[in-house]
């Protein structure tokens, strides 16, 4: 084997090594140009990452692109990459939409590459040089380009090692979202899709020791369906089911998205609401059981209506400063809904348990 052949071998070896000990998709990216940099001679490089495609990923809330440059970086040159990655992942995903490609509303991130090259200062001479898929189990998640001078041509041994490079970023990206998908799955109730009991807890916990440390308010909010053993009973456990997916979902898409919604037991839902008073939570609680009064459950050729009571607690207007004995105030709340008729809203306070509605 030739030096150099050997030489890029042994690279690649050592890229693939850095590689493997990331377990952040930016950071793998980074990575991934430098090594790409230190093997092909190229003026800018840049990738873009489309976000849906990585949907368990929390780093990755916009899409994003990140740009390596050997040669000043500068608004025309912006403008170039920006509509060739555009172009690119347009021609390789056939499914790409609008909104995919939505490049005002993306992470951008610049950084210099090592061995600096002369600026080009006529940004009409800029071309994309080479342009290929980033590909995670047949799907494409992205794109990247090489941009320089338009004289600029790759060789075959650079094309090769462009892809020798790509297939081991694959094997980690793929390492990277099965790990994603392990631990989503351990903190997911495997029913309804919000989160568990013991996930609830491990954040609740957080937070409300971030609550009494800078005296912010926080609301914790229990719900239950009305005589959901008679739904069971009547329509079949499998309707039962269907019910409490539904009714997870609508009470998830009435919070916010720093708001934590988990299944506490059986039909018994809790959800956590950071920087929420009890005006607040109010507020969110009633859009909910609205939402839920309209909402028709079609099981077999019936429609099935029903409805949700509720407790609520809110820190610091309780003066409440123990984990459990917050838990209990909202549990307390709740059993007073149940005891006052159901389908209602029911407030601790010190006093006594209100009805809110």
């Amino acid at each position: 084997m030739p030096q150099n052949s050997l030489n890029t071998v042994v690279q690649i070896h050592k890229i693939f090594k850095e590689l493997m000990h990331l377990t952040d998709i930016k950071e793998l990216m980074h990575c991934f140009m430098r090594g790409v940099n230190r093997l092909i001679d190229i003026r800018y490089c840049g990738i873009f990452l489309c976000h849906d495609r990585f949907p368990l990923i929390s780093e990755l809330e916009k899409n994003y692109i990140i740009v390596g440059h050997r040669a000043d970086f500068h608004n025309a040159l912006w403008n170039t990459i920006r509509q060739s990655l555009r172009e690119s992942y347009a021609n390789f995903a056939k499914d790409a939409s609008v909104e995919v490609l939505d490049f005002e509303n993306v992470e951008l991130d610049v950084f210099q590459l090592d061995v600096p090259k002369e600026r080009i200062k006529d940004a009409g001479n800029l071309d994309v040089v080479f342009q290929m898929p980033l590909v995670i189990n047949n799907t494409i998640i992205g794109v990247m380009i090489f941009v320089d001078h338009s004289d600029v041509e790759l060789s075959l041994n650079d094309l090769t090692t462009i892809g020798l490079i790509s297939d081991q970023f694959t094997i980690v990206s793929e390492k990277l979202l099965l790990v994603d998908e392990i631990q989503e799955l351990a903190i997911k109730d495997f029913l309804t899709g919000v989160y568990n009991r013991r996930h609830f807890m491990e954040r609740f916990s957080q937070e409300f020791a971030r609550c009494k440390r800078f005296y912010t308010p926080m609301t914790l909010v229990m719900a239950d369906i009305d005589h959901f053993k008679k739904v069971n009973d009547t329509y079949g456990h499998l309707a039962g089911d269907a019910i409490l997916v539904r009714t997870s979902q609508i009470i998830a898409d009435s919070l916010r998205k720093i708001d934590v919604v988990a299944r506490y037991g059986g039909e018994e839902f809790v959800m956590l609401l950071p920087y929420t008073n009890h005006a607040g939570a109010l507020t969110a609680v009633r859009r909910i059981r609205t939402q839920i009064d309209r909402a028709e459950f079609i099981v077999g050729d019936q429609i099935v209506k029903i409805s949700i009571s509720f407790g609520i607690s809110s820190f610091p207007d309780n003066n409440i400063m123990e984990e459990d004995e917050f838990i209990l105030s909202a549990d307390n709340a709740l059993y007073g809904a149940k005891s006052m008729g159901r389908d209602c809203i029911c407030q601790y306070t010190e006093e006594a348990i209100v009805s809110v509605q």
